[in-house]
């Protein structure tokens, strides 16, 4: 029932409706064991609506829940489980989203640690590898511009210590991914237009670095 009224936030844009999806899976996680394959989906489910609200709303303690929430679904879904795969993606996802919020570089690495561990479990012609090869490239050209960021900003400040610069690498990476990408999707997709849009501007950022 959660499920079916936050499809109706989808389509309308009401958030009332995310508000009373929220309100579904918090009941249904109370009456779920702690182990229970049923409360990993809850979590993953109440995660969602959470991430949504905060794109809606901006109220980063819904951020954080969704990530401690997506951090207990994983641990019911170890490796080999079925639902370990979609568990990575969304809570990478979402350290992607905290990354944008604070700068603190350990959510970039962690998300881009837990896209290419998803690329792992979504074999080549898969239908959602697309999806997983746009979002690690997505998160290599963030490190890559947060790597070239005017020294004193604060997301460069707090990259660990003693790690080295990597160059144009993860810019070299993204547009491998997006080519691969492209090469997955078929052109009038609105998929294919977003990556192409984004090959294009990794191009760009490429040549200025060569100029550089």
């Amino acid at each position: 029932m959660a499920e079916g009224i936050r499809h109706m936030f989808q389509q309308t844009g009401r958030v009332r409706f995310l508000e009373d999806a929220i309100i579904l899976h918090r009941k249904a996680l109370e009456h779920l064991p702690l182990r229970n394959g049923d409360r990993a989906f809850s979590l993953r489910g109440l995660a969602i609506c959470l991430a949504e609200r905060y794109d809606c709303r901006g109220n980063v303690a819904d951020l954080e829940e969704a990530i401690t929430l997506g951090r207990s679904a994983l641990e019911i879904c170890p490796p080999g489980h079925p639902d370990h795969c979609i568990s990575l993606h969304n809570l990478a996802c979402d350290l992607r989203k905290m990354f944008a919020k604070r700068a603190a570089i350990c959510d970039l690495e962690e998300a881009i640690e837990m896209h290419r561990a998803v690329l792992e479990l979504r074999p080549p012609g898969g239908p959602p590898r697309y999806s997983s090869l746009h979002l690690l490239g997505l998160c290599l050209v963030d490190r890559y511009k947060t790597e070239v960021a005017t020294p004193g900003r604060a997301a460069l400040a707090r990259r660990p210590p003693g790690s080295a610069g990597r160059g144009t690498a993860d810019l070299d990476e993204a547009i491998a991914l997006e080519r691969e990408t492209l090469q997955l999707l078929t052109p009038g997709d609105p998929c294919y237009d977003e990556a192409q849009l984004c090959l294009g501007a990794y191009i760009r950022m490429k040549n200025r670095s060569r100029r550089n």
